[in-house]
Order: structure tokens, then C-alpha cells, then sequence
């Protein structure tokens, strides 16, 4: 991942919103912080964020294994793998198209509720699906759509044998 997101100087990050596609090889219960006890089943989940402060540190911090619980999403990483990713730069800060993002995979996939959505009014930032390839592919499908008036590139990458690796750029 280091060598596609090459890392840069503080002010020169790459800020923008992500979805994290997540295997989940088995049916399993995991608390989640506030949220409690969620039974997740075998199969695959998106997950949509933002990453202002620079989208190499928030990837770094989903995928290192030992970390303080803060997030929802720390609680289900520590149980399941990522095995995609869809990012774009967001030139503005104020641009933030994770909610845009989740209201569009809400009307596809089955919202795991309230999950990852306690800042802001989304019934959920976290999806399900039995099939990876639709997962990913509405995912790409509900990127292209809050950047359609942007410049910024949309790149997606999945994971190999040898780690995170770029479809295109």
C-alpha cells in the first residue's frame, strides 16, 4: 500500500472519503463499544469514512493490528479482513461524501444500524452483502456519483496474496 499512497510531506496528504470492503469468513457476535453486541454473519461488508487528516494514516491505523478501540470499525477489524478499497481526494474539506456514499449503498444492501453513523443523522455507515462483487461494484457506482462536478480520481485496490493492489488509477 505504501508504494500506490506514496507518503508526502504534512501538507501534501491525500484527504478524502473511503469504503473498505471487509471479508468476514465466519458467523460471529463481537461487541461494539455503545453499540453492544452484533451478530455479524459470514459473508462481505462496506464500510464508508472520511479521512481529512490524510487517507495513507487512516489506512495505516485500519490495517495495524494493535490499536486503542475508538471507532466502530476498530471493534470488527480486529475480527475480519479487508480485502478492498475505493478512495477519492477531496480537493475542499469541507467536501465529506461518506454520508452521500452510505445513502446509496442503504438502498442496496442491508445497513448494519446505527454503526459508524454517531456524527451524523445516516441510519448507518456499514452494509452487508453475501457477494463481494456487488458490494464492490455499487460501491464504485455510489463514488461516481458525489464526484461527478469534481476533478479528483477515484482508485480502488483489493487485496492479492501479496497484499493491496491497484485495479487502475
Amino acid at each position: 500500500m505504501k508504494s500506490f499512497i506514496a507518503s508526502r510531506g504534512r501538507e501534501e496528504r491525500i484527504k478524502g472519503s473511503y469504503v473498505l470492503i471487509i471479508e468476514n469468513r465466519e458467523d460471529r457476535s463481537i461487541e461494539v463499544g455503545k453499540l453492544g453486541v452484533i451478530h455479524f454473519r459470514r459473508g462481505f461488508y462496506a464500510y464508508t469514512g472520511s479521512a481529512m487528516g490524510g487517507i495513507e494514516a487512516r489506512l495505516d491505523r485500519h490495517l495495524r493490528p494493535e490499536k486503542r478501540m475508538f471507532w466502530h470499525i476498530d471493534y470488527i477489524l480486529a475480527e475480519m479482513n479487508i480485502v478492498g478499497l475505493i478512495f477519492s481526494e477531496t480537493k475542499n474539506s469541507k467536501d465529506r461524501y461518506e454520508c452521500a456514499i452510505a445513502r446509496r449503498l442503504a438502498s442496496s444492501f442491508e445497513p448494519i444500524e446505527s454503526f459508524g453513523s454517531s456524527d451524523c443523522c445516516c441510519r448507518s455507515h456499514l452494509f452487508y452483502s453475501t457477494r463481494y462483487e456487488d458490494l464492490h461494484a455499487e460501491s464504485l457506482i455510489a463514488f461516481i456519483d458525489p464526484h461527478s462536478d469534481s476533478n479528483s480520481m477515484i482508485r480502488a485496490l483489493a487485496s492479492s496474496g501479496i497484499g493491496m493492489v491497484s485495479f487502475f488509477e
